[in-house]
């Protein structure tokens, strides 16, 4: 079972407050461990748990690519399918906390634009070329512009041409109309309010829904 996703590497530094800098009202955070995890590798990692194979994912050209390669491999996953789009970054996030708590700003490095029509014929023709041993395909939308809508679409029917199922995780910000004709959609309760469309205060009033 294959499934594609834009790769979301994120790096936590873990540390102590002490003090507040005195260039600035922030707290100073003295490091004292650091650990990263790839989120969308982990999707691939419980594709393999169930005797399943492969993934495609877009990186970037840059060192966390390579990271992120390390993490599939650790998890046994072949990262031989990793395309890389030389006009963006590796999806990256860097998290600094202190005592459990997120401190100091988020740092992300991301390029949220929809991939371009060559990177697209090519996740399209790498699914297409292993589609026939697979028993279905899992799309995991991060919103991070791998699924467009021509990719979505287009993967949604090769696969029921093939009677393969089609499993969505969505993104709160795509339009249904992406994952039209998919058999399942697995929302989150916040993801399910917005995507229907129904005002959320109208659900909260109403005890049909609980």
């Amino acid at each position: 079972m294959p499934s594609l996703a834009m790769p979301v590497w994120t790096k936590h530094i873990a540390g102590e407050v002490k003090k507040i800098s005195p260039e600035a009202p922030v707290p100073v955070v003295e490091v004292t461990g650091e650990s990263s995890e790839g989120l969308s590798c982990n999707v691939a990692a419980n594709v393999v748990s169930l005797k399943a194979d492969g993934t495609y994912c877009v990186v970037g050209k840059d060192r966390a690519s390579d990271q992120v390669s390390s993490l599939l491999q650790e998890q046994g996953v072949s990262a031989q399918r990793l395309i890389v789009d030389q006009g963006r970054p590796t999806t990256r996030k860097t998290r600094i906390m202190a005592e459990h708590q997120q401190v100091v700003s988020a740092v992300d490095h991301e390029k949220k634009q929809f991939i371009d029509a060559t990177l697209e014929d090519k996740v399209l023709q790498q699914l297409e070329a292993v589609l026939d041993d697979c028993q279905g395909v899992i799309l995991e939308d991060y919103a991070k512009g791998v699924l467009s809508h021509r990719v979505c679409q287009e993967v949604i029917q090769l696969a029921r041409r093939q009677g393969k199922p089609v499993l969505v995780d969505p993104s709160r910000t795509t339009p249904l109309s992406f994952y039209k004709g998919a058999q399942l959609i697995k929302p989150n309760r916040d993801e399910a309010v917005l995507l229907s469309g129904f005002p959320s205060d109208e659900i909260h009033r109403s005890e049909k829904f609980y």
